[in-house]
């Protein structure tokens, strides 16, 4: 994995939650949103792997653990306490 493809992997991962607040529904368990966000960042890294013409195990197994990664922490330290994506969520659903 190069540079480039972790750097931009990271940024992806940052922007995740508020990808993932736009398609999660307020009503939904917990659990089920958990696999929900789960999924679209495995889907974010194979896109991401892809535009970086890195579609090889190795990176996309990288890419992936950086996106996923990324969007908790970013989650955990910058989203959550802004508040942002539970106004994104109730704003879309």
């Amino acid at each position: 994995m190069d540079s480039e493809l972790a750097t931009i992997s990271g940024i992806v991962g940052f922007a995740m939650p508020a990808a993932i607040a736009v398609l999660n529904r307020e009503r939904w368990k917990p659990a089920t949103k958990a696999i929900a966000a789960f999924v679209l960042c495995l889907v974010a890294a194979l896109l991401t792997a892809w535009y970086q013409d890195a579609l090889n195990a190795e990176d996309v197994r990288a890419t992936a653990l950086i996106v996923v990664g990324s969007a908790i922490g970013s989650y955990q330290l910058w989203w959550k306490p802004s508040t942002l994506t539970d106004r994104i969520e109730s704003a879309t659903g």
